[in-house]
């Protein structure tokens, strides 16, 4: 985990992450607060999904970027962010499981990061 979380963090800040309510159907929201801890490291993670639509990730209490996501399915979650001035979009599938979201790249399915509702 110690090489993971800081590579999908550096891959969240580079706008190629992180989720709307899903709409209808009694579906679980992925609205709320999420974090993690890497064990090496003690970095705190944090992905916040606004019901309005909008992102904020950050380290511990500090905010590192701001952006949007849309849920696209049951499955996935498309993320926009500007980095550098330049808007990035990322499509990463999640799954939630009881109070854990599991988010991953479709690219590279062993890149994953698993965090816990606040």
């Amino acid at each position: 985990m110690k090489k993971r979380v800081p590579m999908l963090v550096s891959v969240l800040l580079v706008g190629l992450l992180f989720l709307a309510a899903c709409g209808g159907g009694g579906a679980p929201s992925l609205v709320g607060k999420w974090s993690a801890t890497d064990e090496a490291s003690g970095m705190k993670v944090t992905i916040e999904f606004k019901a309005d639509g909008k992102l904020a990730m950050g380290s511990g209490d500090v905010v590192l970027d701001v952006g949007t996501y849309k849920v696209l399915s049951a499955s996935q979650v498309e993320l926009a962010m500007d980095f550098m001035g330049q808007q990035q979009t990322q499509t990463v599938n999640y799954r939630l499981e009881g109070n854990k979201l599991i988010m991953s790249d479709p690219t590279d399915p062993s890149s994953t990061l698993e965090l816990t509702r606040e």
